[in-house]
């Protein structure tokens, strides 16, 4: 219920950032008006007379031009700029140049984030403008030091300063640029710069939302249909998977190893061997009276086959259906595991509680490969090239040498194994797979990939793994109650 929650919210996630630009329409591209091509011209305009203005007074500054060359080059770059404002705002014009003065200056220190200056009449009725002894730029009244130049600013300089002429009565006597000038470079410090604010869209007809509408409909419905695909998928591959279906059962038999032999299915218990040949009613004890743990087969057309148990060993000849007991040697070989060799037919490697052992002739004879075990032997499983594979109470090991090291394959963090609790073994050869039967479940690993451990869903205390290298490969499964599970998908989901 909660990966089911978490797709859920993960899907919708999804749908969300993919139709948000969508539904809310500031993102998505299509809805951006563009200014039109009157107005966007003369806003070019003014940002390029503007632009030429601001260039002329800092070359007025450092002296490049003189007075009279840069009042002859900046009148009619302020008549440019000023006529391409005037035509481009929705406002007014404003009536005379005090009125555009004071509405400039308003701008620049609303940029500043300067609140007004006051206005302050002088003795002709005009407003009272403070400017630089230095450079003639217009100042606060608070500022001590000059924002243009940096030249400090004395007392006097907050008395007002005479009205300089205008670009029609130039004169040589003033000392800095005339008020006209000035304006123009507080104008250019005030321009609206490309990478400044766009301008406010306009309207968008109806005739254009309305298709929007619709496909934004149309994306908010194809998102909940995805979103019900995927749980709809999940929920089924879920139900599939948790429909743990048995194709037999033993009621309160635990289960210890299996194995499909020509005769039928032979099974391991604590009272000895039995054969599945038919449906339920089909089960046939061996007459092996014994604690059997595991079985072997002895030949590749698996009419050889070996069981072995705390109390002796039990080879049969004819697919499993008769048995013979075996006195080994050492005769007190008291084996819990058993596994066939994939090099050479007819060897087996067993495990005691002590040791590995090997055998080349059936069973009959055994030599020590090993008489060091990582933890209480359970189960046994052979890899590729005779690797040895051992499931004990505290966790699958690796061995490469016969049982004589042993590497740990227990994993960690998200790779771990879901318990150390190991109660049976199974290697698959065609998906290069180890499979491991815990109370926790069935856990699986992928050999030769990164990563580690992961869980089949199967709720059940496993007891007994079998592989048979079929086409598709069969994975049998037995569990402690005596329930017996079939799985031709490498434990996905179960046939009865």
């Amino acid at each position: 219920m909660i990966t089911l929650l978490f797709l859920f919210i993960l899907a919708l996630a999804a749908a969300i950032a993919v139709l948000w630009p969508l539904i809310q329409g500031t993102l998505a591209p299509w809805t951006v008006s563009v200014p039109e091509g009157e107005d966007e011209a003369r806003r070019q305009e003014q940002i390029a007379a503007l632009e030429a203005l601001r260039d002329l007074a800092l070359d007025y500054r450092l002296g490049n031009i003189e007075l009279e060359d840069y009042r002859a080059l900046a009148v009619p770059l302020q008549q440019r700029a000023r006529g391409a404002a005037v035509a481009a705002s929705p406002r007014p014009a404003p009536q005379g140049l005090e009125e555009l003065d004071s509405l400039l200056e308003a701008a620049i220190q609303a940029r500043r984030q300067v609140r007004p200056v006051p206005a302050r009449p002088n003795g002709r009725g005009e407003p009272a403008v403070r400017y630089c002894p230095q450079c003639g730029v217009s100042v606060h009244p608070e500022d001590r030091f000059c924002s243009a130049c940096g030249a400090p600013l004395s007392r006097a300089a907050s008395e007002p300063a005479p009205v300089p002429p205008g670009p029609e009565e130039p004169t040589a006597e003033a000392p800095g640029a005339p008020a006209q000038e000035v304006s123009a470079a507080q104008a250019a410090e005030a321009a609206p710069r490309p990478d400044g604010p766009a301008p406010a869209r306009s309207e968008e007809p109806e005739s254009r939302r309305l298709p929007r509408r619709w496909l934004a409909v149309a994306g908010v419905l194809a998102a909940v249909l995805w979103i019900g695909l995927i749980v709809r998928f999940y929920i089924s591959a879920r139900t599939q998977q948790e429909a743990q279906v048995p194709m037999a059962s033993l009621p309160g038999v635990p289960i210890q190893d299996l194995a499909l032999t020509p005769a039928g299915l032979l099974v391991a218990e604590p009272g000895g061997l039995r054969l599945l040949s038919g449906g339920e009613a089909g089960w046939q004890a061996l007459g092996v009276d014994a604690d059997i743990r595991s079985l072997a087969p002895l030949d590749p057309g698996r009419m050889g086959w070996l069981a072995v148990g705390p109390q002796g060993l039990w080879r049969s000849t004819d697919g499993g259906q008769t048995w013979t007991a075996l006195v080994p040697e050492p005769a007190d070989l008291a084996l819990v595991a058993v596994a066939a060799s994939s090099v050479e037919p007819g060897q087996v490697f067993g495990a005691s509680l002590d040791g590995i052992w090997r055998s080349v002739d059936g069973g009959a004879t055994w030599e020590p490969m090993g008489n060091t075990l990582p933890g209480p032997a359970r189960d046994l499983a052979l890899g590729p090239w005779d690797v040895l594979f051992l499931g004990t109470g505290r966790g699958v090991f690796r061995s490469e040498d016969g049982g004589e090291t042993w590497l740990n394959m227990n994993g960690a963090a998200n790779g771990a194994l879901s318990s150390l609790d190991v109660q049976a073994l199974a290697y698959d050869r065609a998906g290069e797979m180890l499979f491991a039967g815990t109370p926790m479940g069935l856990s699986f690993r992928k050999l030769g990939a990164v990563g580690g451990w992961g869980d089949r869903p199967l709720r059940a205390v496993v007891t007994g793994l079998a592989m048979e290298d079929t086409e598709p490969p069969t994975l049998w499964v037995g569990t402690r109650s005596g329930q017996i599970f079939r799985s031709t998908d490498r434990g996905v989901s179960w046939q009865p």
